[in-house]
């Protein structure tokens, strides 16, 4: 886990930005294959987001695109609501959301090369 600023890495950042509209100075990079996601749960005013985002080359040849990632709605873990996805080269799984009502900073899981592709850490 390694939290990272804007003045850390720019050129990430601005990927960020421009392709997914990410906004906050701040986010918290792990690197992994895989990521257990659990069912966002709401309470007053904060909520999780989980979706997944191509991260591409540093040169920035791909196509932008984010999708959502669904959990079984049943409810609380010990019933099934959660689910482990596979952390893909090239794809990263994003934990964002809200809290207090405003976007939280987000999470993300990216596979082990792409950090490295990146100089993260």
């Amino acid at each position: 886990m390694q939290t990272i600023t804007k003045a850390d890495n720019p050129a990430f950042f601005s990927m960020l930005r421009k392709d997914y509209g990410y906004r906050k100075h701040r986010v918290t990079v792990y690197s992994c294959e895989s990521v257990t996601i659990r069912e966002p749960y709401w309470s007053g005013g904060s909520i999780d987001a989980h979706f997944t985002i191509t991260t591409g080359t540093r040169a920035g040849q791909f196509e932008p695109r984010r999708e959502h990632l669904s959990v079984p709605s049943n409810g609380f873990p010990q019933f099934g609501g959660e689910r482990t996805v596979d952390v893909l080269h090239g794809r990263a799984v994003v934990t964002g959301g809200t809290f207090q009502g405003k976007p939280r900073s987000w999470s993300i899981y990216m596979h082990p090369n792409d950090v490295a592709d990146w100089d993260i850490g």
